[in-house]
């Protein structure tokens, strides 16, 4: 019999603390994947050490390769994709995660993403049907929409505004297929203001009516930011 894997993943935005599988229809054990176990470090911010190495290439937990990358420009150190993090001071930035920490609490990791679209592919090469995954805000995304006082050049928002998470199935060339899944991590529509919404814990998203995929790709957008030459941006 044709084995289906039924994968459950645990992230905030874009935070990914754990995940769960299971080997095919008429088996139902569980494989869980916790970044308590795996074989990452930590610096005293509790930042992967990987973070800014050009040599650790993507970051590969179990069954997952999130998008990875680091380089240096004008002296200055950057990485773009994901990264795991267990902070939990509630400073705003793009690393940590307003729970301040993963599903498992406080100060436990999870994976975070610094770009408007990232991949996560299954590096056994096989397709997978993706359960759904928790979502949880950044604290830097959050404080953005939410801080009078400003944070980073974005505005906080106001009516009308919205920020969404695209959650759409990879094909086996690595594509993004269908309309995929659509999350609000803030909706200001509404003309009522008690009425609109920014995520600040931990939300399930259903995926299963995304099939089996070979990977997953995230890609954010919001009210306030602008195109140039193609590429979307945040302000």
């Amino acid at each position: 019999m044709k084995k289906t894997s039924f994968l459950r993943l645990m992230a905030a935005t874009l935070c990914i603390a754990a995940l769960a599988a299971c080997s095919s229809e008429n088996d139902e054990k569980v494989i869980t994947l916790n970044l308590n176990k795996a074989n990452l470090t930590f610096d005293e911010n509790g930042l992967w050490d990987g973070t800014y190495s050009t040599e650790a290439g993507s970051l590969d937990v179990q069954l997952f390769s999130f998008d990875h990358e680091a380089g240096e420009y004008n002296g200055t150190p950057w990485w773009m994709g994901f990264t795991a993090s267990k902070e939990s001071t509630g400073e705003a930035n793009y690393t940590g995660c307003v729970a301040k920490g993963g599903v498992d609490g406080v100060g436990t990791p999870y994976v975070t993403m610094s770009m408007l679209s990232s991949n996560v592919i299954f590096n056994d090469e096989k397709a997978h049907v993706v359960k759904g995954l928790y979502v949880c805000n950044q604290t830097g995304t959050y404080a953005s929409i939410t801080d009078e006082n400003g944070f980073g050049p974005a505005r906080p928002f106001k009516k009308g505004d919205y920020c969404t998470l695209t959650i759409n199935g990879l094909d086996e060339d690595y594509s993004p297929v269908g309309d995929g899944v659509v999350w609000y991590v803030a909706d200001y529509r509404s003309d009522n203001p008690e009425d609109w919404t920014v995520n600040n814990a931990w939300e399930w998203i259903d995926l299963e009516q995304l099939g089996a995929v070979y990977g997953l790709s995230f890609t954010m957008y919001s009210t306030d930011g602008y195109e140039y030459q193609g590429t979307y941006y945040f302000n």
